[in-house]
């Protein structure tokens, strides 16, 4: 049995193990926390991507859980964490997260983020593909609670894969449905910005994805995509700054 439940701050994905009765709950936060209820015995576990290694609750690494073990399972070829009551494996793969380039009168739809990592930074709205939907249903849900927009998505503007940390960043074009607009709960306002090299706020933006993302757009002056774009061999150096909020909005508390 599968149950999926969706909140505004958080996705959780519920999930019975029919071997052994394991209960899997998951948050999409930015820690990827695990919770795992086996047995009666209940174990937080946190994932740092690529691997899974730690137990907060028990503050205890994973190599010490008596019944996870790192190993490669019979017809796999690599190293997998596998429990040795059950043989169940639990495979890490890879975060989808959906993103709208949303375009209304020659300008761009921009979040300044209300959560962390980069508190009060610039972003284009999007977040993480959920079970059940596609990548163009996912990017207009994540538009629609971050920035209040509806809209239509168009084409297919590039794949980003961050190997490193374990994402791909699909980046959809989209248009508008019309010039309303409002800051959801991860927002702390939203903004159109004028198309163009000195109008996008370059010096604010969140992420090394949207700073790619915009450049790759700039570059079709216009005219529409023939090939979605790919990360490039020097963007794969690139890496978030590690100023956690932006020094005129800073988060309540800090």
């Amino acid at each position: 049995m599968i149950v999926h439940l969706v909140t505004k701050r958080k996705r959780f994905f519920v999930g019975l193990h029919r071997t052994c009765g394991l209960v899997l709950k998951r948050t999409c936060e930015v820690s990827c926390l695990f919770r795992w209820q086996m047995h009666g015995r209940n174990h937080t576990l946190v994932m740092s991507m690529p691997s899974l290694s730690f137990c907060t609750a028990m503050n205890t690494p994973i190599s010490e859980f008596p019944n996870f073990q790192a190993r490669v399972p019979n017809g796999d070829t690599l190293e997998r964490h596998v429990c040795s009551e059950c043989k169940w494996i639990h495979y890490e793969n890879p975060r989808i997260i959906v993103t709208g380039l949303c375009v209304w009168e020659n300008q761009v739809l921009f979040c300044r983020r209300a959560i962390p990592p980069r508190y009060g930074f610039w972003t284009l709205p999007g977040g993480f593909l959920e079970v059940g939907e596609t990548m163009e249903e996912g990017t207009q849900r994540e538009v629609f609670e971050e920035a209040g927009a509806r809209i239509e998505v168009e084409s297919l503007l590039g794949t980003y894969s961050i190997a490193r940390i374990g994402q791909v960043h699909m980046v959809y074009l989209a248009r508008m449905t019309s010039a309303e607009f409002a800051a959801g709960a991860e927002s702390l306002d939203v903004k159109l910005f004028p198309i163009g090299q000195l109008s996008f706020p370059w010096a604010e933006l969140a992420f090394p994805v949207n700073c790619w993302t915009l450049r790759d757009f700039l570059s079709l002056k216009g005219e529409p995509v023939l090939q979605p774009f790919r990360i490039r061999k020097q963007d794969s150096q690139d890496r978030m700054s590690p100023i956690a909020y932006h020094p005129d909005f800073p988060p309540p508390g800090s």
